[in-house]
């Protein structure tokens, strides 16, 4: 079953709450983060420059979805 993370909150939490999935998208695709209380972290800027968008996208995304990224956070 393909899944499709752009439209599936439960699908986007399972990736996101398993640390080993992030570790091997962070090595496949060379995107190192920071370590910060032992939670990988990125900036704004990190994330426009890979999907080469503006950090305006980043702030509208993160307005629009602020209740999903503050339930992630809370898992974290």
């Amino acid at each position: 079953m393909n899944k499709d993370l752009t439209n599936s909150d439960i699908h986007r939490k399972n990736i996101l709450n398993n640390k080993f999935a992030l570790q091997g998208i962070e090595k496949e695709v060379d995107f190192r983060g920071i370590r910060f209380e032992g939670i990988l972290r990125y900036t704004k800027r990190q994330i426009a420059r890979f999907y080469y968008i503006d950090e305006g996208t980043i702030n509208r995304y993160l307005e629009q979805h602020e209740k999903e990224f503050h339930l992630v956070a809370m898992n974290c």
